[in-house]
């Protein structure tokens, strides 16, 4: 009776599961804008320009969102630290864990600083000079990065560079259980119980 009862507990309690769902937001079509929505948050992209008078976000083709520093002759509207480090900063509506990054006009010496929350992580960053590529997704998962506000920061003077889509990892939302697991919880328990009436009948 008792691998009955496990069994059937197994079945009713196990079929919720937990998993954490990817959230990406896409700036290679959508213009610029200064907000977005995907996956039930909301995101809001500002820029600044450390060292010149501030910063606005741009958008070029499908290469993703740049910035353009206010107050000097910045043409080329992409993250740059000539002059000035440029920042994007994107504020979500909840606290995410950052998953990855894809980057675009990437050259083979380009840096990039990342902030958590404004804490300016120095020793995390990214080289891009390690990747041999105009387009570069960088993988953030391992290091559990996990805020409301990411800002993307080059430091360099011969840094330039885009970002195209930001993916976030949701706090943990229950979804249903796969069907296979949830077919074999329920053969689990009908074996149970079909032992369980033999040795009662013997």
């Amino acid at each position: 009776m008792r691998v009955v009862v496990l069994c059937l507990c197994l079945l009713l309690f196990g079929v919720p599961a937990v998993f954490s769902l990817p959230v990406e937001f896409d700036f290679s079509s959508s213009g610029v804008s200064s907000q977005y929505s995907a996956g039930g948050l909301t995101l809001d992209v500002t820029a600044d320009s450390l060292g010149a008078t501030g910063g606005t976000v741009t958008w070029v083709n499908s290469y993703g969102l740049g910035v353009k520093a206010t107050g000097k002759n910045d043409s080329s509207g992409t993250l740059d630290g000539s002059g000035s480090d440029d920042v994007l900063n994107f504020a979500f509506s909840e606290d995410v864990f950052l998953q990855e990054v894809v980057f675009s006009r990437v050259g083979s010496k380009d840096e990039v600083r990342l902030l958590v929350d404004g804490v300016n992580l120095f020793d995390t960053f990214i080289d891009t000079s390690l990747l041999v590529s105009s387009r570069v997704t960088y993988n953030f998962l391992p290091e559990n990065f996990f805020g409301s506000t990411f800002s993307l920061m080059a430091i360099d003077s011969d840094d330039s560079f885009r970002v195209q889509s930001f993916t976030v990892n949701t706090v943990d939302t229950p979804v249903p259980a796969p069907e296979p697991a949830t077919w074999l919880l329920f053969g689990t328990a009908l074996g149970g119980l079909f032992l369980w009436r033999k040795r009662s009948a013997s």
